[in-house]
């Protein structure tokens, strides 16, 4: 009788986007002299193939290595298949091919809402699709600052890459100030912002700044509120506390503290005619609405 012989196509690895391997097998079940000079069993050789070809992607499962066509007079062939894995590109190589390039050249403010960097991410002169062959995540995508997008592949490769880019802070508002004239003397009005500020619990530094000023590029005002009658300019600085708008420094506004208009009546008294001259110091301090006013507030005798 036959003796029972198996003919097992002998399982193969590769990376995607190699050469498929050379196929080979191996016998178990040869009996006698043949184990040793296998050309004495007289089995007529069949083929060993494998539907692969160059680029075939990466499969769950491989591919099946199909073994066919070996015959033989002494034994009772029985053929098995094996299998072709394709493993992913570990892209982390510099030999993989895998690029992947964030524009830096393109500005990203800040807007509150996520920011997406544009990224292109290439097998030499192909471009991979997100979603199929990479996934994009990002530590932080919608506050300012330096941030990082890792690029996780998958599919027909593996690993993962890391890059850098920058929410800058946005400066794309404007800012004005206002501050009424008062007059020496009474209770000081104070500044306020006249324009919407885009960001909440805003920082406002109130500067102030002797005289008229339309150019504040080398100016340094002082946080003291004048007090005295004169002419001022006033101008704001605000600051973002959370850090995603820029500081911004308001336009200059010219306002004034008028002086105070007051009324000095001398008092008035009689008395006989006695050759001699006489004086009178009683004298009475009013505004020009006629109230009476403490002369220590207005000047020392």
């Amino acid at each position: 009788n036959k003796a029972d012989l198996t003919v097992k196509a002998e399982d193969k690895s590769i990376t995607y986007k190699e050469d498929a391997p050379q196929y080979t097998y191996k016998y178990t079940g040869l009996v006698g002299d043949d184990i040793t000079d296998v050309s004495k069993a007289e089995i007529t050789e069949g083929t060993v193939s494998c539907d692969y070809v160059k680029g075939n992607p990466y499969k769950s499962g491989g591919y099946d290595i199909e073994v066919s066509g070996f015959t033989s007079d002494n034994y009772n062939i029985y053929m098995e298949s094996g299998k072709l894995t394709v493993q992913p590109v570990d892209v982390t190589k510099e030999s993989s091919g895998v690029t992947v390039t964030l524009n830096t050249s393109i500005e990203y403010p800040y807007t509150g809402s996520p920011v997406i960097p544009e990224i292109t991410v290439k097998d030499e002169e192909t471009t991979l699709t997100s979603g199929t062959d990479y996934d994009v995540t990002y530590d932080d995508n919608v506050k300012a600052g330096i941030h990082t997008a890792t690029v996780t592949f998958k599919g027909n490769y593996k690993g993962y890459v890391t890059r850098e880019f920058t929410i800058t802070k946005n400066s794309n508002y404007e800012l004005r100030v206002k501050l009424d004239n008062w007059t020496y003397g009474v209770t000081a009005n104070d500044p306020s912002v006249t324009t919407e500020i885009p960001f909440t619990s805003p920082q406002i530094t109130y500067y102030y700044v002797n005289g008229e000023m339309t150019d504040l590029s080398t100016v340094t005002g002082s946080e003291t509120k004048p007090e005295n009658a004169g002419t001022y300019t006033v101008y704001a600085v605000v600051k973002d506390p959370a850090g995603n708008y820029s500081d911004k420094k308001s336009e200059p506004y010219t306002f004034t503290i008028d002086k105070r208009v007051i009324k000095l009546v001398a008092g008035s008294k009689e008395w006989e005619y006695d050759g001699n001259p006489h004086s009178y110091d009683s004298y009475t301090i009013t505004d020009k609405d006629g109230n009476t006013i403490d002369e220590n507030s207005v000047f020392v005798k």
